[in-house]
C-alpha cells in the first residue's frame, strides 16, 4: 500500500464529515486506507467515521498528543502517512496526488503542506503556516511532545501547493475555546513541572496564554522564555519578541508595544516576510495611540514595501493619520 491517511479524533462531528469528503479524490487516486483513532468522543464523531471507513479504532485519551498520534502510525500499513486532523480540509488535493503519481515521492522523505488557520466562521481572518504532514513510514517516523506534537523529519524535504483549511482556531466559540485552553495549558503546566529548562513548553505556554486573552501570564512566559532560550537563531526566539509586542498592545502600553515590535525588527535584520510588514504596522499603531502621527505615518509607510505584507490596512491607517493632521489633501497615493 502506498498511503495511509492517519487521524486521531475526538468530538469532531462539526467538520469531520467536511474533512472526510476532501480526502475522497487522493482515495479514489492513490492506492491508499484511511485509519482512524477515536479518544472519547461522545458526539456523532464515530458514525461518521465509520461511513468512510472500517479502519475505526479507540484508544482512552492520556494526556499526551505525541503518543496518540504515534499510535495512528501503529496501525498505518501505507509506504507513506499523510497525517490531517478532524477539524481539517484539503484544498487542492492534486498536488498531493501528482507527488505520488509523478514518482517524486522517491526523491524525498518529508513533504510540507500549507496551514490556513481561521479565527472566524466568515474565513475573514486567517493566518498561514508550512507545516510537514507528509512522511515516508520508516522504522524511525515518530511523533514527540506532550503538546504540541513535532513530527521527527528527515530530508530531503518537498514543499505541496496543497492547502489545509483549519477550523480549530475559530475563536467565536468561547466554550469549546475555553476547553481547549485548559486542557492545553494543563498539559504544558504539568510538562514544565518536569523539565522547567524546556523552553519549548515554555513558548507554547506562553503562546496559549496570549491566544486565551491571559496577556499578564503570556508576557510573563514569554520573558523566561526570551532569558533561557540562549539562541538568538531560533524562529521562536524572534516571534516571541512580536508576540510581546502584541501583548503589550493589547494592554493598552503602547510605549512597551512599540518597544518589542522594533526588537522583532532589527532581529529580523533586513530579512522579509508577511509578519514583519504588519509588525511596522503594529509600530505605526502604537505611536498612533500616542498621537505621535509623524512617526505613524513614517511605519505606515514601510509596511507595504515588505514582500507579502498587506498594503490595505497600512495605506488606511496612514489615509487617517494624515487626514488628523490636516497635512494632505485630495487622494493618498
Amino acid at each position: 500500500m502506498l498511503l495511509s491517511i492517519g487521524m486521531m479524533v475526538k468530538n469532531e462531528e462539526k467538520h469531520l464529515e467536511e474533512c472526510l469528503q476532501s480526502l475522497e479524490p487522493i482515495r479514489e487516486k492513490l492506492d491508499s486506507e484511511l485509519v482512524i483513532v477515536d479518544t472519547g468522543s461522545d458526539d456523532n464523531t464515530v458514525e461518521i467515521a465509520k461511513r468512510y471507513t472500517e479502519k475505526v479504532y479507540f484508544h482512552e485519551w492520556n494526556d499526551h498528543f505525541a503518543e496518540m498520534r504515534n499510535t495512528v502510525i501503529e496501525y498505518c500499513k501505507g509506504e507513506w502517512v499523510f497525517v490531517i486532523d478532524g477539524d481539517e480540509v484539503v484544498e487542492n488535493p492534486k498536488d498531493i496526488i501528482n507527488f505520488f503519481h509523478t514518482n517524486k515521492y522517491k526523491k524525498y522523505n518529508t513533504a510540507l503542506v500549507t496551514q490556513k488557520n481561521y479565527a472566524n466562521e466568515e474565513k475573514t481572518s486567517t493566518s498561514k503556516a508550512l507545516v510537514p504532514r507528509v512522511f515516508k513510514n520508516d522504522e524511525n517516523f515518530h511523533f514527540e511532545g506532550a503538546i504540541h506534537n513535532q513530527p521527527v523529519t528527515k530530508e530531503p524535504i518537498y514543499r505541496l501547493d496543497t492547502i489545509l483549511e483549519h477550523f480549530g482556531y475559530i475563536q467565536e466559540d468561547q466554550e469549546l475555546m475555553d476547553k481547549k485552553f485548559e486542557r492545553t495549558a494543563g498539559i504544558l503546566k504539568r510538562e514544565l513541572k518536569k523539565d522547567p529548562r524546556n523552553i519549548y513548553n515554555r513558548y507554547q505556554l506562553a503562546n496559549t496564554y496570549g491566544m486565551h486573552g491571559d496577556y499578564d501570564k503570556a508576557i510573563e512566559n514569554y520573558d523566561t522564555f526570551i532569558r533561557t532560550s540562549g539562541s538568538y537563531q531560533l524562529d521562536e526566539f524572534k516571534t516571541a519578541h512580536y508576540n510581546l509586542g502584541y501583548a503589550w498592545f493589547k494592554k493598552k502600553n503602547y510605549q512597551e508595544a512599540a518597544s518589542w515590535f522594533r526588537k522583532y525588527e532589527n532581529l529580523m535584520d533586513g530579512r522579509q516576510s508577511p509578519m514583519l510588514g504588519d509588525a511596522l504596522s503594529r509600530i505605526g499603531d502604537a505611536f498612533f495611540m500616542q498621537r505621535d502621527f509623524q512617526r505613524a505615518i513614517n511605519y505606515y509607510e514601510r509596511a507595504p514595501n515588505v514582500p507579502g505584507a498587506s498594503a490595505d490596512y497600512a495605506m488606511y491607517q496612514k489615509a487617517f493619520a494624515m487626514g488628523i493632521e490636516k497635512e494632505h489633501e485630495g487622494k493618498i497615493d
